[in-house]
């Protein structure tokens, strides 16, 4: 049995095609246990989809197999703590001071063709490098049910939940999770 081919890489702004179908196909393949037919569709028209800001920043990445993207994830130095860039309200662009506040997880998604083949580990593993790198000292994401689970395995902790009230009226629960960064004495 041979092992797959995954390579890692910074996303860039042509990725964007594709990473627009690996979110539905993600949220659609995984979603099914935690939301409802309205939740699902609301939250992939309103909340789910690609930060164009982090493939800018240089801190989005995508596993590529075969030619295709089929996992992506990143982490920010920015205030800014979900959401796709149709979240214009949830945005801030400022920077984070990495002595006092800790960086964000963003957007991560895995095909589920390829699930449970550590794809989400590797690319966690690159955000966690890079924000360190960075000056940071603790990460923090804002996570929905389905992600919570793959959060606590990498040892980040639960915080309060919180509601995304989309503007068609469907809520959809995310966690506060956060973990220092290995490494760092945090």
């Amino acid at each position: 049995m041979t092992t797959p081919d995954y390579a890692t890489r910074p996303a860039t702004q042509n990725d964007v095609p594709q990473l627009i179908e690996l979110v539905k196909s993600s949220i659609r393949g995984f979603g099914s246990n935690f939301y409802d037919d309205a939740q699902m569709e609301s939250s992939l028209e309103h909340l789910y989809g690609i930060d164009r800001q982090l493939i800018d920043d240089g801190t989005y990445y995508v596993v590529v197999h075969e030619g295709s993207v089929i996992a992506a994830g990143g982490w920010s130095f920015r205030r800014t703590r979900y959401g796709g860039d149709q979240v214009e309200a949830a945005r801030d662009a400022n920077h984070r001071d990495p002595r006092l506040e800790p960086a964000a997880i963003r957007a991560f998604y895995v095909h589920p063709e390829h699930k449970r083949r550590g794809l989400g580990r590797r690319l966690h593993s690159c955000c966690e490098a890079a924000a360190r790198d960075a000056g940071f000292r603790k990460l923090e994401l804002l996570s929905t049910e389905m992600g919570a689970v793959f959060y606590r395995e990498l040892g980040y902790t639960l915080g309060e939940t919180e509601h995304a009230d989309l503007p068609d009226g469907v809520s959809i629960p995310i966690i506060h999770m956060v973990k220092p960064i290995e490494g760092t004495g945090a």
